[in-house]
C-alpha cells in the first residue's frame, strides 16, 4: 500500500514534505485538495485533521502537520 499525501496550495509547508518523499524515493500518491470546495473536510482527507494539512496516511497510520511528518518519516 502506498503512502498518501493530502495537501493544499494555500499552505506553504507541504513543499518540505513533498521534497522529503522525493528525496527518500518513497512511493506515494499525492492528493491536491481545493479548499474552496471544502475537500480538506472530506472523509478521504482524514476528517479528524480537517484544518491541518498536509496529512500523510500510510495504511491505518495518519500523521498531520509537516514537522510531525518530517520527524516521523526522515
Amino acid at each position: 500500500m502506498a503512502i498518501e499525501l493530502f495537501w493544499g496550495t494555500a499552505v506553504p509547508s507541504p513543499g518540505a514534505v513533498l521534497l522529503a518523499l522525493e528525496y527518500k524515493r518513497l512511493p506515494y500518491v499525492s492528493h491536491l485538495l481545493q479548499f474552496s470546495k471544502q475537500e480538506h473536510k472530506s472523509a478521504d482527507a482524514g476528517a479528524q485533521s480537517a484544518r491541518r494539512v498536509p496529512v500523510l496516511k500510510d495504511g491505518e497510520y495518519v500523521c498531520f502537520e509537516s514537522l510531525a511528518i518530517l520527524y516521523t518519516w526522515t
